[in-house]
C-alpha cells in the first residue's frame, strides 16, 4: 500500500516543477483537481484568500501589523502552497527570503474576512503599477526634488496595460517601466520601504526562488526559479487582516523543522502574536 503522506509529498514536488501548486497543494492530493485549474485558482485573488507571511525579527519584537508603519503594501504567498509541511529553511527560499537562524521567525497566516481592507492583488507589474498610480495620486509632475515617491508617480501615472497579440511586446511595456523605477537609488529605496519590492522582484506574479541573496542571475534561471505565486496586501493591523501570528525563537535545528500552516493557526494568537518554543505539527 502506498503511504499517503509520501504520495502527497511526491505530488507536491511534481506540481512545483509544473508551477502548478500555488492555489491548493493540499487539495490536489485529495480532490484530483487538474493542475491547470489549481494554477488558475492560485493566480486569482478572487479564489485565493489564505495567505502566509514570514518575517525575521530581533528578539522581543512583536509585530502588530502586516508591515512596518511606513509600508503601504506587503508581500504574502498562498498558505496551501506549503502543504504538506516543508522545512522552514526550504519554505523561506521559495518567496526569496533569507533564513536568519539568529533571529525570531514570525509566521502570519491571514484569511481576510473583509478583503477590501487589504486589497489583495497578484504581484504582477501591471497590478503593482496600477496601485502605485492610486497610492501616489496626491503628487503632481514635474516631481519635487528629493521626493522619490513623487518620481515614481510621474513615471507610472501614464502606464496603460495595452493589449497586444505579441505577448512579448505587452510584457516588455510593463517590464520596462519596472526596470526604469530601479534605475535610481532613491526610487529603489522607496520601493523597498513602501512595498517591500527589491531588485529581485520579477513582477510576473511569482517569487524568484533563492533570490534573497541578491546574486545576479540570467533570465532563463530567473524564469525557472519562478515557482511560488506571490501577492501584495495593503498594510493593515493583524486583526484587520484576520491574521494568526506565531513567534518562534532561535534554536538548534529550527531551519530543518517543518513549518505547518495549520500549526500557525492553532497556536498563533488571532490579531496578536504569541510565542512557542519550537515549530511542530498541528494536532489533527
Amino acid at each position: 500500500m502506498v503511504n499517503r503522506a509520501r504520495m502527497q509529498t511526491v505530488l507536491l514536488s511534481l506540481l512545483m516543477v509544473l508551477d502548478a501548486c500555488g492555489g491548493s497543494a493540499g487539495e490536489t492530493a485529495t480532490s484530483g483537481e487538474a493542475p491547470a485549474a489549481i494554477v488558475d485558482h492560485a493566480r486569482d485573488v478572487g479564489q485565493t484568500n489564505d495567505f502566509l507571511r514570514l518575517l525575521f525579527v530581533p528578539s522581543g519584537v512583536k509585530p502588530t501589523s502586516l508591515g512596518v508603519p511606513s509600508a503601504l503594501r506587503v508581500f504574502v504567498t498562498a498558505s496551501d502552497f506549503f502543504r504538506p509541511p516543508m522545512p522552514l529553511g526550504t519554505v523561506t527560499d521559495y518567496p526569496g527570503l533569507v533564513n536568519r537562524d539568529d533571529q525570531d521567525v514570525v509566521a502570519l497566516r491571514c484569511t481576510p474576512s473583509d478583503p477590501a481592507k487589504v486589497e489583495p492583488i497578484l504581484a504582477t507589474w501591471p497590478n503593482v503599477l496600477a496601485k502605485m498610480q492610486s497610492d501616489f495620486a496626491q503628487y503632481t509632475c514635474p516631481s519635487q526634488a528629493g521626493v522619490p515617491e513623487n518620481d515614481i508617480h510621474c513615471l507610472v501615472k501614464d502606464y496603460v496595460d495595452d493589449p497586444n497579440a505579441t505577448v512579448a511586446v505587452t510584457l516588455q511595456q510593463a517590464l520596462m517601466v519596472g526596470a526604469t523605477l530601479f534605475a535610481d537609488a532613491g526610487r529603489t529605496d522607496a520601493l523597498r520601504r513602501r512595498y517591500g519590492i527589491y531588485p529581485a522582484f520579477s513582477g510576473l506574479g511569482y517569487a524568484v526562488k533563492g533570490s534573497g541573496s541578491g546574486a545576479p542571475m540570467g533570465a532563463g534561471e530567473a524564469l525557472q526559479r519562478s515557482v511560488a505565486p506571490e501577492y501584495l496586501l495593503k498594510n493593515a493591523t493583524l486583526a484587520g487582516a484576520s491574521c494568526f501570528c506565531l513567534i518562534v525563537p532561535p534554536y538548534t535545528g529550527r531551519a530543518s523543522d517543518p513549518l505547518d500552516v495549520d500549526f500557525v493557526a492553532q497556536k498563533g494568537g488571532f490579531g496578536e502574536c504569541t510565542s512557542v518554543s519550537r515549530l511542530a505539527y498541528a494536532r489533527r
